[in-house]
């Protein structure tokens, strides 16, 4: 690494011929002085020109420095413009017990009202005051304030009766029916109460004083899921749903005229009229994202028209909110939800020695939708976090889970054909929900895309190996043949009831459901408006249906959800959701017998007679009142 002078002096100083060599040190030294002098010009201008060098990166840098600078204010300054004041959002925990649920913040944002897991209304002063229970029944929710914060109105159900509309005074007391009703909200300057259930197609407006009713009808909306009032709009505010995507409307009620403003192939969630009646706030949730949604209405009031602005993201949110009528304050729920899968023993009924539960999975995801394969060896299931759920399986003995499905879609309720070759489940890939079969490794995926999903996504494999799969409307099942994809329906026409929980007899010659026949669910014949109404002249509870000839034998008004019966079909196993036990039934009906308790919420169960084993999903939840302020930036 040295100059062509430097090595030129060495080479002829080492030269092995001697005629060559430098003949004297005078010669030597003379070309030293020469190349030193040459390399010190040399390295003076290497020098200088590094300096140059180096000022020339010290300026570029300042002006690249300052540019960037420039920008990232000039950036700032347009983002914060862009989303207002939406960056100083706080959130405030309100209840600590784990078991609230649907909140309702009073007009003047003093007072929350919610329900809890064991069915109390509470109100709670934000200002530190006592929180007080109001209120307890069956199956309590959806408080609403009266405009002037003076009552509360919320729906309560008993077990085999239609849900009711109560009024009760926010110091308590003694509750007023108004009548039947499922959502709810105040209408008319609190004067009136609008209430819709389901897919009945009516809003069923109640004056509070004169209990007088007026039914307004609803068209071309299919499963209602929310109601609002605007006083300032004067106009209902609906949700709907179907099974792959969901929908706000406003209905005006003079006319009865109908408009869709938003669809979203989304969850959307509480949606609330904003004070002034010219914006709507919901949630949306996507791919396990909630986001807090504004959506600034168009005078047209066509679909998709509105201005649609992402307030907050990221939430940690459950499925009611409500707003104060300033629109300042925001109450919600977080919840926390999981479920896993416990293994236990078919024995009888036994306080002294209960059968021992084995944990087969743990963690925070939802573990749900178990089904043992013919031979008892292994579990399918379903996990994640809704909606993005794939299947899996794991071994009784327990062990790793072997995932089947990668697609991150809703994919649920695995079933195992009889020879267990097959497994069916529901999946949305690709959009609507659809049955699909795969091999038990988890290869050959297979979409039958004629089929029609309900969203519960509820399949069976009859003993013949046919695919059995709930409809849309819940209120019908097909029977699919896997090889040339033919089906036909199970009745004839939709029932007027929901069809829930098949269980094939193993001689294929009965089907055990759990039917919800009632008579109420269309305009043509009218929901009862009498506070006491039961379900209707039909039967509800659970029936069996002989397929030789399809005659229908109702069994008992029961709580009980067939899971599969016995290997000799002459007792049907069930689960009962009253007693929180697995239980067994006759053929020919009578009595229920317990054979297990269960210590804890129950989600999903399932039965291998081989090994004498019950599968259990059993549900963890912890739900707290939350405070959302600072969340509306002022309209231009």
């Amino acid at each position: 690494n040295i100059s062509d002078g430097w090595q030129h002096i060495i080479e002829k100083a080492l030269d092995k011929d001697e005629e060559t060599r430098y003949q004297n040190i005078s010669d030597l030294m003379a070309d030293i002085k020469r190349e030193k002098k040459s390399n010190s010009v040399l390295t003076s201008a290497v020098e200088t020109q590094k300096k140059k060098n180096l000022k020339n990166i010290v300026i570029y840098t300042v002006m690249v420095v300052g540019f960037l600078t420039l920008l990232i204010w000039q950036y700032q300054t347009l983002v914060s413009k862009k989303i207002d004041d939406t960056v100083s959002i706080s959130h405030k925990q309100v209840s600590f017990t784990g078991n609230a649920l649907y909140p309702a913040i009073s007009p003047d944002g003093q007072f929350i009202a919610y329900t809890t897991i064991n069915n109390k209304l509470m109100m709670h002063d934000l200002s530190g005051g006592q929180t007080l229970e109001l209120y307890q029944s069956d199956h309590v929710n959806f408080p609403r304030w009266s405009p002037d914060g003076s009552e509360l109105i919320f729906t309560a159900q008993k077990i085999e009766e239609l849900p009711k509309v109560l009024l009760i005074s926010r110091l308590g007391g003694n509750p007023r029916i108004l009548g039947v009703g499922g959502y709810n909200c105040w209408a008319y300057n609190g004067t009136c109460v609008a209430t819709v259930i389901g897919d009945i197609k009516q809003i069923n407006l109640i004056n509070k004083t004169t209990m007088e009713s007026n039914k307004i009808p609803i068209h071309s909306i299919k499963w209602i899921r929310g109601i609002d009032w605007s006083d300032q709009a004067e106009r209902f505010l609906l949700i709907s749903g179907t099974e792959s995507n969901a929908a706000m409307w406003i209905l005006d009620p003079d006319d009865g005229s109908q408009h869709k403003l938003l669809e979203l192939e989304n969850t959307i969630i509480s949606a609330r009229w904003s004070n002034n009646g010219k914006s709507i706030f919901c949630f949306q949730s996507r791919n396990n994202i909630t986001e807090l949604l504004k959506y600034q209405l168009d005078n047209n009031e066509e679909i998709n028209l509105g201005k649609t602005k992402i307030l907050a993201s990221g939430l940690e949110v459950g499925w009611y909110f409500t707003l104060s009528a300033d629109d300042k304050n925001l109450v919600y729920t977080r919840d926390l939800q999981y479920s896993n899968l416990w293994l236990t023993d078919i024995i009888k009924k036994n306080k002294k020695n209960p059968p021992a539960l084995k944990q087969l999975t743990e963690g925070t995801y939802s573990h749900f939708g178990p089904s043992f394969s013919p031979d008892g060896r292994w579990i399918a299931y379903a996990m994640g976090k809704y909606p993005q759920l794939n299947i899996y399986k794991i071994a009784v003995e327990g062990g790793n889970a072997i995932q089947l499905t990668y697609n991150n879609k809703s994919n649920q309720n695995p079933v195992w054909s009889p020879d267990g070759k097959l497994i069916a489940y529901g999946s949305n890939e690709g959009g609507s929900i659809k049955v699909w079969t795969m091999r038990s490794d988890g290869s050959n995926q297979k979409k039958y895309t004629e089929t029609e999903l309900s969203m519960n996504f509820e399949i069976a494999w009859t003993p013949d190996n046919q695919i059995f799969y709930q409809q849309p409307n819940i209120r019908n099942f097909n029977f699919l043949d896997p090889v040339s994809e033919i089906e036909r329906p199970l009745l004839k026409n939709d029932s007027l009831g929901y069809l829930l929980f098949p269980a094939f007899s193993p001689d294929g010659k009965i089907l055990a459901v759990y039917w919800n026949r009632v008579e109420y669910g269309f305009i043509e014949e009218p929901i009862s408006e009498s506070p006491t109404a039961k379900r209707g002249k039909h039967l509800a509870g659970l029936w069996y249906i002989n397929l030789d000839d399809y005659s229908e034998i109702y069994i008992g008004d029961l709580n009980q959800y067939p899971i599969k019966w016995s290997l000799d079909g002459s007792k049907l196993y069930s689960y009962n959701d009253v007693n929180n036990s697995i239980e067994t039934i006759s053929r020919s009906g009578g009595e229920s017998i317990q054979i297990f308790d269960i210590e804890g919420s129950c989600i999903g169960a399932d039965i291998n007679l081989i090994n004498q084993k019950i599968v259990l999903s059993l549900q963890e939840k912890k739900s707290d009142v939350w405070l959302m302020q600072n969340f509306n930036p002022k309209e231009n």
